[in-house]
Parts: structure tokens; C-alpha cells; sequence
């Protein structure tokens, strides 16, 4: 794939390999349906995976006190034991785990080996196999959506710690803290990311499919919380990103004379709000359509 083009290997690890998002809107509802005929939502789901395997991840970690209670406070407990639990938790979370991490080792040696740049999941689960590999020297390393899943105190300690490697990017991503507020329910770690000056790329991440757009989180956090500098935010979604990965975005990211005239206007202070977008100079959607 290298030699077809490809411009990076990644994203290694996610959601749905590693007891993220994935497990919590998909996986986890859906072997609870397969059991035993009810509808959960993520907010239940998430309490099953937390009281089993705990914020890392860890087999050791079930207790069937903890889980009982677990159960009791989502309004779980009239029809799923511990013990069903724990054991729907594993399958549909636990198994892919080992797998995952094992990926991890691979892909940095290939990464190294060819030298292109790495794209991992970064988070709790992920957290001490994304340090090992930071040590290994690679020529650039995306740590994806740093600001997930952490607490905000963590994402920080951790986003500083991977900093003094060279090599090492860190992404902050949207995720769906203004909008759907499924997966996040606030944006305090990515303010935090942008307070502490560790956001090097952003993006959006999926967040099962109702993400909430880069430009609403540059609007919030460089012109309303006045935590970054506007176009430094712009940025960091932009030009830094083909920056990065060179042969992602050749003669694009920035208003320059020779480069492709791909071009987004929006309102003012209201970024959220696209009312042009160009693509090689021509206007392809205005206020919201399509132009043909």
C-alpha cells in the first residue's frame, strides 16, 4: 500500500478495538439485545464496561460487588446479572484488546522500518504501549484524539509526558460536546488541551457519526474562551496538518500563490457557519447548496 501511495500508516487501535465509543453505542447494546431482548443506550452500556474492566481496560479489575451496584444504578439490575455482565463485557470488549496492543508493536516497527508516519489511538487503554513506542524515535507520531477518554487532569499529564519526545504529535479531537453529546458530554479536555498549548493538530474523530465540526470548536476556543489565537487555531486544521503528512494534502492548507484554491469562507465570529466553499478556485456550495 506503501509503494500504491498510501501517506501514513493508521489509524492503529480505535473505539471499537480498544473499549472506546465503539463498545459503548454499538457493541455492548447490541449483545444486551441479542441476550435479552431490551434496548440499552450508551450511558448504560458504559457502566456495564467501567464497573467489568474498569477506565484501563483490565481483566483483573471485575469485582461482582462493584458490578451489582453498577447494574443497580443504571436500572440494569431487573434483568442482567453480574455474572451476564461481566460475561457480555469480555465478548464484545476484552477479546479484541490483546489483539489491538499487539498491532501497536507492528505497525511502529514497520512505520520505522519504511519511515512514514504512525497514526495511533491514544488512550487509557492504549496509553503505556503509545509511551513505549514514543521512545522508539519515530520520524512523526499522531497520538489521535489525545483528549479523549482521559480525565482532564490525565489527558494533560499525559499530552505533556509524550511532548518531549520528538517526533511525537499530539491531535486533539471535536468529538460531539456542543451538539449530540453522546460520546462527550463537555469540551473541558479539549479546552484544557488548548489552556495547556498541547493541541499540534485537530480533528473530529466520529463519534458515531454526530461530530461536531473543527470550526464550531476553533469558534468556541479562540474567539469565546480566548484560549488560542485565532489563526493559530485555523492553523492547526489546516496548513499544519499538510504540513505533517506531506503527501496527504500536496499544494494545499494555505492561501499561497501556486497552491490549489481550495477555500472555505465562513461568518464572522459565527466560523461554524460556512456560507462558501471553493475547490480549485470555483464555487461548488453556497448558504448551505450544492451549485453544479
Amino acid at each position: 500500500m506503501l509503494a500504491d501511495g498510501a501517506v501514513c500508516i493508521g489509524e492503529v487501535g480505535g473505539g471499537h478495538t480498544l473499549g472506546g465509543g465503539g463498545q459503548d453505542y454499538l457493541y455492548i447494546p447490541r449483545a444486551v439485545k441479542e441476550c435479552k431482548g431490551k434496548d440499552i443506550d450508551y450511558l448504560q452500556a458504559r457502566a456495564m464496561k467501567l464497573s467489568v474492566l474498569g477506565r484501563y481496560i483490565e481483566e483483573s479489575y471485575y469485582d461482582r460487588d462493584r458490578v451489582a451496584a453498577a447494574l443497580k444504578e443504571a436500572k440494569l439490575d431487573s434483568f442482567l446479572t453480574p455474572e451476564e455482565t461481566r460475561d457480555i463485557v469480555y465478548k464484545t470488549t476484552l477479546a479484541s484488546v490483546k489483539v489491538a496492543l499487539d498491532g501497536y508493536r507492528e505497525a511502529a516497527a514497520l512505520a520505522k522500518r519504511y519511515n512514514v508516519p504512525l497514526m495511533i489511538h491514544n488512550a487509557p487503554t492504549s496509553k503505556y504501549i503509545v509511551h513505549e513506542i514514543a521512545k522508539m524515535g519515530l520520524n512523526t507520531l499522531i497520538c489521535c484524539h489525545s483528549n479523549y477518554l482521559f480525565t482532564t487532569e490525565e489527558c494533560v499529564e499525559n499530552g505533556r509526558y509524550l511532548r518531549q519526545f520528538p517526533g511525537v504529535i499530539l491531535d486533539a479531537a471535536v468529538h460531539d460536546p456542543w451538539g449530540a453529546k453522546h460520546l462527550v458530554a463537555t469540551p473541558d479536555n479539549l479546552y484544557a488541551f488548548y489552556e495547556n498549548d498541547l493541541v499540534d493538530i485537530i480533528s473530529t474523530d466520529f463519534a458515531a457519526g454526530h461530530s461536531d465540526s473543527m470550526l464550531e470548536a476553533i469558534q468556541h476556543a479562540a474567539l469565546e474562551k480566548k484560549l488560542v489565537g485565532l489563526a493559530k487555531a485555523v492553523r492547526q486544521g489546516t496548513s499544519r496538518v499538510a504540513e505533517i503528512l506531506q503527501l496527504l494534502a500536496p499544494n494545499l492548507g494555505e492561501l499561497k500563490k501556486g497552491y490549489t484554491a481550495d477555500i472555505v469562507v465562513t461568518e464572522y465570529p459565527q466560523l461554524k457557519n460556512v456560507e462558501r466553499v471553493y475547490i480549485g478556485g470555483s464555487l461548488v456550495a453556497k448558504d448551505g447548496k450544492v451549485i453544479r
